[in-house]
């Protein structure tokens, strides 16, 4: 794909602008694909801060609230 004009330039898809085209501006670049690792749990930190506790009582506290007790 690469060669002849423009092989100076990173891949993508550059826009010509300016006097005759003078100006050259990139408008979409083409990088590799990522490569991530898992580095945090958030079910583990989850279940760790005792979230599900907290919202499972607040629930039943304002349904009890809602229904006049």
């Amino acid at each position: 794909m690469r060669g002849g004009r423009g092989t100076h330039l990173a891949p993508g898809i550059w826009a010509k602008t300016g006097t005759h085209g003078a100006v050259l501006r990139p408008v979409l670049m083409f990088v590799k694909a990522p490569s991530y690792n898992q580095r945090l749990s958030m079910e583990r930190i989850a279940q760790a801060s005792g979230a599900q506790v907290y919202l499972d009582e607040r629930v039943r506290y304002r349904v009890r609230q809602a229904a006049g007790q």
